[in-house]
């Protein structure tokens, strides 16, 4: 859901453009969303993640990202699914053009935070499809999930980091 999602609402911002008239740069998009359809669980979050602000610089959307994804793939992977349905929500229903993700370590835990300079919500936070399924991944991995809709949209995670075992 969340990475057509994203891939879906980019060709629909280019499509509801009314300046736009140049067809061609979609083939890539499109591509890309046919190719997305086929990642698997075990893709490097790192590479995706490249993607995922490629795609998005591709169509002037800014996604900046700042700190270093989680060692562990679980976590890691998470967080960039995360960051993928955030920018799409932000994209999708508060017209951002700028999204920023700060990704962090802290003693015992991963942190992510994500801000957008959309419109934000005129009423409080609508758990939606999207939201929920953030918080249900948080969730999955003991962590928790925070999100502020004022004066900016952040959503804000911390996820316990896994300790080997001792031997």
């Amino acid at each position: 859901h969340d990475l057509l999602g994203q891939r879906i609402t980019i060709l629909q911002q280019i499509l509801n453009n009314k300046n736009f008239y140049d067809y061609v740069t979609m083939i890539p998009l499109i591509e890309n969303l046919i190719r997305d359809m086929r990642y698997r669980v075990l893709e490097d979050p790192a590479h995706i993640l490249r993607d995922l602000v490629a795609t998005y610089e591709s169509i002037g959307i800014a996604l900046v990202v700042e700190g270093i994804l989680p060692v562990d793939r679980e976590i890691a992977r998470t967080f960039v699914r995360i960051i993928r349905e955030g920018a799409t929500n932000a994209v999708r229903h508060g017209h951002a053009n700028q999204i920023q993700v700060l990704l962090g370590q802290l003693p015992g835990s991963w942190t992510l935070q994500i801000t957008d300079n959309g419109i934000p919500p005129t009423g409080g936070v609508l758990w939606g499809t999207g939201l929920k399924g953030i918080r249900s991944r948080v969730e999955h991995l003991n962590g928790r999930c925070v999100v502020q809709s004022q004066p900016r949209f952040v959503i804000a995670v911390t996820v316990a980091q896994p300790f080997a075992a001792l031997g």
